[in-house]
């Protein structure tokens, strides 16, 4: 299962985007994992690996990088590496989509795109996603969504 996801710019290591975490269970372990990211996304520069598995404890850490950010997703250690590459590709898509242009300014502040992790990385959206997308591939997310919005 995803416990949380980070979208960070590499030149800086800000943090553009995060989910928001309901799981009061394992908070404080979580928080620990969180902090992990944050010097990860540190020590990152644009030599670093594009897409990486890291494992910590009874957790992975898997990123993909594009176009400088960092889409970072903390997952259970049973979680197939699949479904986390599926889900952090399209979140690419979209976070590109919405605010390719904007990530370079450099006048954002932390969480600047704070709207777009409400949305997208919520929790049950977030699982149903990665779900869809690995079985079926993102034409038919697209197909899904858009029809379900014509309704």
């Amino acid at each position: 299962m995803v416990k949380h996801t980070v979208i960070a710019r590499i030149s800086d290591g800000l943090p553009l985007a995060a989910s928001v975490d309901d799981d009061q269970n394992g908070e404080a372990e979580l928080a620990d994992y969180k902090n992990k990211a944050k010097l990860l996304f540190k020590k990152m520069n644009e030599n670093s690996e594009e897409r990486c598995s890291i494992e910590s404890g009874s957790y992975y850490f898997h990123y993909l990088i594009q176009n400088g950010v960092c889409y970072m997703t903390i997952c259970d250690r049973s979680y197939p590496r699949q479904f986390a590459f599926s889900y952090l590709e399209e979140l690419a898509k979209e976070f590109s989509m919405s605010y390719g242009n904007e990530v370079e300014k450099k006048n954002l502040r932390p969480y600047a795109f704070v709207k777009f992790g409400t949305y997208y990385l919520s929790e049950p959206f977030e699982e149903l996603r990665i779900y869809v997308i690995y079985v079926f591939g993102l034409e038919i997310l697209t197909m899904l969504t858009t029809n379900a919005y014509a309704v």
